[in-house]
C-alpha cells in the first residue's frame, strides 16, 4: 500500500473547524453539528467543504457552547491548499487532499 495517495479534490475552498469543549454533552452536540457536513481529521478537527460559512452556522455554535469554558475556531483554507491526513483506524497511509 503506498504511503501517499493521489490527492482528492474538494470545492474551491474549505474551512478547518476545531473545538475544545469542556462538557461531554456539549462536545457531542458540537460533534454532531460538524460530522453532518465535515470530514473528520482528528478527535475535534474537521475539514468542512464549504465555499463560505453557511448562514446560521455561528448561531448554531453559540447555542451549543459555553463561551466561558469552550473554544471553537474556524479557519478559511483558500483554493489550492494541500491537506494531508491519516484516518484513525485505517491502514490507507497518508492521504492528500487538494482544495
Amino acid at each position: 500500500m503506498p504511503l501517499i495517495h493521489e490527492p482528492a479534490r474538494l470545492r474551491d475552498s474549505a474551512w478547518l473547524l476545531t473545538y475544545d469543549i469542556a462538557s461531554k454533552d456539549r462536545w457531542r452536540r458540537m460533534y454532531r453539528l460538524a460530522r453532518g457536513e465535515g470530514i473528520r481529521l482528528q478527535y475535534s478537527v474537521f475539514l468542512m467543504p464549504w465555499e463560505d460559512l453557511p448562514e446560521g452556522f455561528s448561531d448554531a455554535v453559540e447555542k451549543i457552547i459555553d463561551p466561558q469554558q469552550d473554544d471553537v475556531r474556524v479557519y478559511h483554507l483558500p483554493a489550492g491548499t494541500r491537506v494531508w491526513y491519516t484516518p484513525t483506524g485505517s491502514d490507507h497511509g497518508l492521504i492528500e487532499m487538494l482544495l
